[in-house]
């Protein structure tokens, strides 16, 4: 910012308008001059003097001149027009949207769609892994309407197509964070360009963990996945290995049963982390011949191609735990073992670090939390305006269609919060214009 140039607000009491002025001033770093006029006449006076006759507040000037009212300033602040006044350099601010959606999964591209046929102009920023997870599985077989399936790159093009098609506009880019500190949301993305917003959904979506070993990245949705209900029946009658030692790998191996010859659950340690209720429901299916456990052993590479799928996978075991700790240690074991798909159980990292420095709360994991309950307004977060969707919020179902779900309540959430805010202009605007007449 250059030398900040004089900034003098006429006021009155009990104004919304009035410490919406200031609180536009405060939030661009501006010093201002403020005098109350309600109980100083001669103020008053000075003021319609000075406004042209105006007799209605706030009244704001810049260096002597007359910037206008609150409309008038909330306007030239819009275009960019009051930075040039102010000085401020800010050439990387875009453009104002009344909605910002991060991310392009399923619960993302629903929104877009449900908000752009609401007129809301979504911007959709697609985030560091366009279309979600779903990119990851080659054949998505139980979202409703598709009885002979549809690939889930395919299901997600059609539905950017479908986003499009309403009004919504897709971005490349990676937001890095948002603002909430005042009215619009700042919105910065990584490359330096920034948005504001009058309202957010959150539908970035969580990471599945991987392991980074070799034949990951060439088999993660040719027989490698993150979601055995996802991708299980895709492989009946296989030999099937669950990767991870707490519920969720619990949880799935259980679910697989549906479908493998054998589960094979392969845990780095002795000891499972998962609550008891998972571990003897897995324990009776060991009994029953249908999992078995491979404890202190851990992967270190998937065999295949994306022709064939998983051939074979190579492990490493160590009965004192952590083996790939311990590849020296000569009582570790190296051998290949032949299965016909591989999943990952060990968790999700939601993708929330652009969220970090604004006021809504996650749990110990990192997920959004959000109203819920019944009625309205269950999207939205403990930052008004600022609503969470599919599996940045959901930690325990994660699915196509359920994040469908939450995206189209988000949407209908912040679709009833941009009305409320245009009724609450418009209701304050016409108190100060009967105020003014008396």
């Amino acid at each position: 910012m250059t030398d900040q140039p004089r900034v003098e607000i006429y006021t009155k009491g009990d104004c919304t308008h009035c410490e919406r002025a200031k609180d536009l001033f405060e939030s661009k770093g501006v010093d201002y001059e403020a005098y109350n006029v309600s109980d100083d006449e001669e103020r008053f006076d000075e003021m319609v003097e000075r406004a042209n006759d105006r007799k209605t507040a706030p009244q704001v000037f810049i260096d002597d001149e007359h910037v206008g009212g609150w409309d008038d300033t909330h306007e030239l602040d819009e275009t960019g027009e009051l930075d040039e006044l102010l000085g401020i350099s800010d050439d990387d601010i875009v453009e104002h949207r009344p909605l910002i959606i991060a991310g392009t999964g399923i619960a993302g591209l629903t929104a877009a769609i449900y908000a752009g046929r609401s007129n809301n102009e979504p911007l959709v920023i697609e985030g560091d892994e366009p279309g979600g997870q779903l990119t990851l599985t080659t054949d998505v077989a139980n979202y409703p309407g598709f009885p002979e399936g549809i690939g889930g790159p395919e299901l997600v093009n059609r539905m950017k197509e479908q986003a499009t098609q309403f009004g919504a506009e897709l971005k490349n880019g990676i937001i890095e964070s948002i603002d909430d500190s005042s009215q619009p949301f700042r919105v910065e993305l990584r490359n330096g360009d920034v948005y504001t917003a009058d309202a957010v959904i959150a539908a970035s979506g969580a990471s599945a963990r991987t392991l980074g070993i070799p034949g990951e990245d060439e088999l993660m949705g040719y027989g490698l996945s993150t979601c055995a209900t996802c991708d299980g029946a895709f492989f009946r009658d296989e030999d099937m290995l669950v990767v991870g030692g707490g519920d969720a790998a619990m949880e799935e191996a259980t679910f697989l049963t549906k479908f493998a010859d054998t589960v094979y659950i392969v845990h780095r340690r002795e000891e499972f982390r998962a609550e008891d209720y998972w571990v003897d429901r897995v324990h009776e299916k060991v009994e029953e011949g249908e999992i078995e456990l491979m404890k202190n052993t851990e992967l270190i590479e998937i065999h295949g191609s994306q022709e064939e799928g998983v051939d074979h996978v190579t492990l490493v075991k160590n009965d004192k735990g952590h083996p790939t700790d311990r590849l020296d240690d000569p009582e570790t074991e190296e051998f290949d073992f032949d299965v016909g798909a591989v999943f990952f159980a060990i968790g999700h990292t939601p993708n929330t670090d652009y969220l970090e420095d604004t006021g809504v709360e996650t749990d110990d994991e990192g997920y959004l939390k959000t109203k819920g309950g019944d009625g309205g307004d269950q999207t939205e977060t403990h930052v008004s305006g600022l609503f969470g969707a599919g599996d940045v919020v959901d930690f325990h179902y994660q699915q196509a269609v359920t994040a469908a779900g939450m995206g189209s309540k988000a949407a209908l959430d912040a679709d009833e919060y941009l009305e409320d805010l245009e009724r609450a202009d418009s209701s304050a605007e016409e108190a100060e214009a009967a105020a003014a007449d008396d």
